[in-house]
């Protein structure tokens, strides 16, 4: 996909500024600040290295209540709450991955919203509580964690988010969580093959089952044409966020953020 340029800033009374919500990519992280009116008013990206400063820089400035982060990093597991001792942390990643190739130390465990379930993580949050500054709640969660409460929020099974050439699926089926993974695409055919590869897995017919999709893309994209021969009925996401000076169909592109104020 070609690089879309997503930023902006509508602050007019900073004082009215309360919330954060960072989301932390492989290389690079996107940041968006809500008013007091759960309006977004500001969106903006960097490099992953440049997220200690900016993080701060935002704490400082604004009279925050509350910062929610949300990763979309591998690894990641899925287990029973009733099975969960934090003390074998590391071994319930054995058999999936290998821990010696992941660089972040911070253990993060998320749990789910209806039901007892919990996603095990990895999370460097040492910039959280930097000198200091930090006087204010801060939540976290891995984005299979916040995409299966979005579920639970819209009342739909089939929710998924594309950016960053990585396209995240979560299903539920009567609000019972099922599935999530991601999966790197590079070409528009590689997210038409893991949608239908998710989709048949799942027993769910293509041209009848509602597929929600957040992020970079519109309804006249390729990627958004190509899907649409094969999927019955796209709904892109998410009109419910509040922006000034964005085109409805636009919304999407910050689904990520409402994604990480909403549900985590």
């Amino acid at each position: 996909m070609g690089e879309i340029s997503i930023s902006f800033d509508h602050i007019k009374d900073k004082e009215k500024v309360c919330e954060l919500s960072v989301v932390i990519y492989a290389d690079s992280f996107f940041y968006g600040l809500w008013d007091d009116d759960d309006r977004l008013v500001k969106a903006d990206s960097g490099h992953i290295t440049e997220l200690n400063a900016v993080y701060n820089e935002q704490v400082s400035s604004y009279d925050l209540k509350i910062a929610r982060i949300m990763s979309t990093l591998k690894p990641f597991v899925h287990i029973p709450g009733a099975e969960y001792e934090e003390k074998y942390f590391d071994h319930y990643f054995s058999g999936i991955y290998q821990l010696d190739k992941v660089d972040s130390t911070g253990r993060e465990s998320d749990t789910f919203l209806r039901e007892d379930i919990r996603t095990l993580h990895y999370m460097d949050n040492e910039f959280i509580m930097n000198d200091g500054l930090t006087q204010f709640p801060v939540k976290t969660a891995h984005i299979s964690t916040a995409l299966a409460n979005y579920a639970y929020l819209i009342e739909s099974d089939y929710i998924s988010y594309l950016a960053h050439n990585t396209l995240h699926i979560s299903s539920s089926t009567q609000s019972k969580f099922q599935f999530y993974n991601q999966f790197e695409c590079y070409h528009k055919k590689d997210y038409l093959y893991f949608y239908m590869l998710t989709l048949n897995a799942l027993k769910l017919d293509p041209k009848k089952e509602i597929v929600n999709i957040g992020g970079l893309l519109t309804n006249d994209s390729p990627i958004y044409e190509l899907l649409h021969a094969y999927i019955g009925d796209i709904r892109l996401r998410d009109n419910d966020v509040k922006i000034d000076e964005v085109n409805a169909e636009e919304k999407q592109f910050y689904f990520d953020l409402y994604l990480c104020k909403s549900c985590v």
